[in-house]
């Protein structure tokens, strides 16, 4: 076999193990997002703002509620009823939090867990040997709500160095599990 062969071989190798270790990068990347949205969840990205919120953002030009999608009607209702009593008193989003049954104490992103949940791989690149696994949403509205939320709180998705090592442990034990099916015949 001539050298230009084997290195050939060798190339095509290499993408086919790359190949089998997308999986691996695919279940890392939303291992990930579960633990970084745990996180979020438990600890928070900031704590509520005590000014009030616009009224455009929601109520419509007759006074009415605006946000479609609340967990009950309680939110709504606050709504309603803080429009009647003081038009000129803003709402904050920690009162319709409240009104709602949410925890005021941090803001965790989560208010009708749309966001998190439209959270997932929209594509895996191999490049030059390495594997990238891209999380994403595809609805613009989540799109959206992503990307405020790293404009105000930064990297929102970025695992701290815990969730970093234990996300690292998980991929060297498969890793080195597939290499040893690889390997051994």
């Amino acid at each position: 076999m001539l050298i230009d062969e084997y290195i050939k071989k060798l190339e095509t190798a290499e993408q086919s193990i790359l190949q089998e270790f997308v999986p691996i990068a695919e279940e890392a990347a939303l291992n990930t997002k579960a633990l970084v949205v745990k996180q979020i969840q438990e600890e928070g990205v900031g704590k509520y703002s005590t000014k009030g919120v616009p009224a455009y953002l929601y109520l419509d030009e007759n006074g009415e509620p605006k946000l479609e999608r609340t967990k009950s009607n309680a939110g709504i209702n606050f709504i309603k009823k803080r429009a009647k009593e003081d038009k000129k008193k803003m709402l904050t989003w920690a009162d319709l939090r409240d009104a709602e049954g949410l925890q005021t104490n941090f803001v965790d992103l989560t208010f009708t867990g749309e966001m998190f949940r439209d959270l997932h791989i929209i594509g895996t690149n191999i490049q030059q040997g390495r594997i990238t696994t891209i999380l994403g949403a595809s609805r613009k509205e989540t799109q959206d709500k992503l990307k405020w939320s790293v404009a105000r709180y930064g990297n929102i998705l970025q695992p701290n160095q815990e969730e970093k090592a234990r996300i690292v442990a998980i991929i060297k034990k498969q890793i080195t599990k597939k290499l040893k099916q690889l390997i051994e015949p």
